[in-house]
């Protein structure tokens, strides 16, 4: 969806007569207004603008961003219906178990680039004859154990985010989906990793929690979300709150925050390259 907004908003952008505003800036409102629709997060879908497509913090840009975000959003609220979109039932209290997210940051910074390369280097998978044949033969043998695999994720995620959700159950799901993902993106499946990085992170961390007898694993369910997709886009502020607009779970903001911008931060030390970069006909450096 954001590849689809943003390909038409530069061919639009591209035939119209007027230039009030960069073609960049264009493409970066239909990015921001694809991120708010989706996923019912207008907050987020600036910062996606802002951090990912321009690159650059510039005052003026924030009006149009926040225009066509929030218009993204209202379109979406009217089709789809208030609230977030994968919501964490109740209010996740904070305990001192959460001192474990600190430490998290730092191994989901190192773990992003490793995710990054993964998929990067499963691009040789292209050069098989009939490649999407495969991936499709492979999907569908695992649909039929885990039936979640299908789609991008969606399903999965609200799984994960569950209260009921058991270590053993988390970590079959990661495996089946993580296998699945690189599998698509390998041989060239249309679609994105925005969704499956989210599910990554958030099984990620609840499984963690698990396995630390922590209290509230979903708090760390939460937190992994932003934390993998920080790591993996450079974009902390986007990553904070989209972790936290997607659940509902605004409380937690002021402890993922900081934490994304040391997974960010650790992710650049290690490759100055994001995930986004990587799919870029020239990557950055």
């Amino acid at each position: 969806m954001i590849q689809f907004a943003t390909a038409v908003t530069s061919w639009v952008g591209a035939k119209s007569p007027t230039r009030d505003l960069a073609l960049s800036q264009q493409v970066a409102s239909g990015a921001a207004a694809a991120i708010a629709a989706v996923y019912q997060a207008p907050i987020a879908g600036v910062f996606f603008a802002i951090e990912i497509v321009l690159g650059e913090w510039a005052w003026k840009d924030v009006l149009p961003l926040l225009m066509a975000s929030l218009f993204g959003w209202a379109v979406s609220r009217l089709f789809l219906g208030p609230g977030p979109l994968f919501p964490v039932a109740g209010s996740l209290h904070l305990t001192l178990g959460l001192l474990w997210i600190l430490p998290f940051a730092f191994l989901f910074g190192m773990s992003g680039p490793v995710y990054q390369k993964i998929l990067h280097y499963s691009r040789v998978a292209r050069r098989l004859p009939y490649a999407l044949m495969w991936s499709a033969l492979l999907v569908g043998l695992l649909s039929i154990v885990e039936p979640r695999v299908w789609g991008n994720g969606d399903a999965a995620l609200a799984s994960v985010l569950q209260s009921n959700a058991t270590l053993i159950g988390v970590v079959s799901l990661l495996a089946f989906r993580f296998v699945a993902t690189t599998a698509c993106v390998g041989t060239g499946t249309a679609g994105g990793v925005f969704t499956p990085t989210l599910f990554l992170g958030a099984s990620l961390g609840v499984a963690s929690a698990h396995l630390l007898h922590c209290q509230e694993p979903l708090i760390f369910g939460v937190c992994g979300m932003g934390l993998l997709m920080a790591a993996v886009t450079h974009a902390p502020f986007m990553a904070a709150l989209i972790s936290v607009e997607l659940t509902g779970q605004w409380q937690l903001l002021p402890v993922i925050v900081p934490c994304t911008l040391i997974a960010s931060y650790i992710a650049r030390a290690i490759s100055r390259t994001s995930l986004y970069g990587l799919a870029s006909p020239q990557p950055a450096e």
